[in-house]
């Protein structure tokens, strides 16, 4: 019915469908090719992705000029948007950061964004608004980090606020909304434990909403905080065995966002022989499990391994492994967080040298975390 429809409606449903189904298939480059030609429909055209950057670039130049000499207050109370095709565009806007992010194409991801944020500033309020200013925060915090510039991050602080204030945790986007401000944010002035229980909030919303494609990217967010906050790792082991059967359950893509991390406080808890073994029972088991990811083009999951396996050397005094695994990361162009790095290590030198929370005969329990969801998984509490 869509295929032989001739009116502008018609068309953009094809081609909404044609994506999401491309998404189901891991066809990515064909379902970016798809919400392309739906945004060109309605009339928006974005540079050949070569002259992105550039593009890019110069839009944030003006982007920040015009919200420099507004106020929190006035951004926090825009005007309401009442346009159907601007409403329409947001939507593909956001399909198209989705879909960039699985074609890892940073270029699109970014113009998407910057596009978002001016349709904000021009037309006001629509149900991506916080989204808009989550992303652009982002970009701003990730420029900032790259130049040392501090005023670039107090202004991707400031957006990342706005998008806090206004997200909605229950609504379709400002669950993710609210996951991108801590990932990626928040952690630029507040510490790891503050934020810890709205992410946990963020997830159960999303798990109750069937939201399953963000879940993963909040479940990784939350390994992040409760690892740099300090809590119990038995807790997070709990945590871990829940999020690995909700993946399993519901097929979902990355699943060495939970794997890694749950393999990882295994060998902290000491319920494993070696402790730079992430991988299978041996190092020549994860060396080659190392190389079919790196020719997979796996190159997320490669360095969160290498990452992982950092703390690991410098909490068990091995420099050589350590110093491998920087020159391995630099390889791969990943900056490491040494401040990051530096609070999980104070984190594990705590929990591993106090009498408190070391026992004899296996791990600690933590039981009454979790309460029956309707969806047959589990909420966290």
């Amino acid at each position: 019915v869509l295929e032989n429809g001739k009116n502008l409606k018609d068309q953009i449903m094809l081609h909404q469908a044609k994506t999401g189904l491309s998404i189901g298939k891991k066809n990515y480059q064909y379902a970016l090719e798809q919400v392309l030609s739906a945004l060109e429909l309605l009339g928006e055209k974005p540079p050949q992705e070569v002259d992105l950057s550039k593009t890019v670039s110069h839009v944030i130049e003006n982007l920040s000029r015009q919200i420099h000499e507004k106020e929190n207050h006035s951004l926090l109370q825009p005007g309401h948007c009442t346009d159907k095709k601007t409403s329409d565009v947001m939507i593909l806007l956001c399909d198209l950061i989705k879909i960039s992010r699985l074609c890892k194409s940073k270029a699109y991801e970014e113009a998407a964004t910057v596009r978002m944020m001016s349709i904000c500033l021009d037309s006001g309020y629509t149900s991506q608004y916080s989204t808009s200013f989550a992303h652009y925060g982002a970009i701003l915090m990730e420029r900032a980090l790259a130049t040392d510039d501090l005023d670039l991050a107090k202004e991707g602080y400031r957006m990342g606020q706005i998008s806090e204030k206004m997200a909605r945790l229950k609504s379709l986007y400002g669950g993710h909304s609210l996951a991108i401000f801590h990932h990626y944010i928040s952690h630029w002035r507040r510490t790891y434990r503050r934020s810890l229980g709205q992410i946990l909030s963020i997830y159960n919303a999303q798990l109750e909403s069937g939201d399953y494609f963000h879940i993963p990217f909040t479940t990784f967010t939350y390994v992040q905080y409760h690892l740099a906050s300090g809590h119990n790792l038995s807790k997070l082991d709990d945590n871990l065995q829940l999020f690995d059967a909700l993946y399993q359950d519901y097929k979902m893509d990355n699943h060495w966002t939970t794997q890694l991390p749950q393999r990882f406080v295994s060998n902290l808890l000491g319920e494993t022989s070696d402790p730079f073994v992430l991988y299978g029972n041996t190092i020549e088991d994860q060396n080659a499990r190392i190389d079919q990811m790196e020719k997979a083009g796996e190159n997320d999951a490669v360095q969160l391994m290498h990452f992982l396996i950092l703390f690991n050397s410098v909490l068990f005094h091995n420099p050589e492994l350590s110093k491998s695994c920087l020159e391995k990361n630099q390889k791969g162009k990943r900056v490491i967080d040494l401040e990051a790095l530096d609070n999980l290590l104070s984190v594990l030198h705590r929990y591993c040298f106090s009498s408190h929370n070391r026992e004899k005969g296996g791990k600690k329990r933590v039981g009454g975390n979790y309460q029956p969801s309707t969806r047959s998984t589990a909420r966290l509490v």
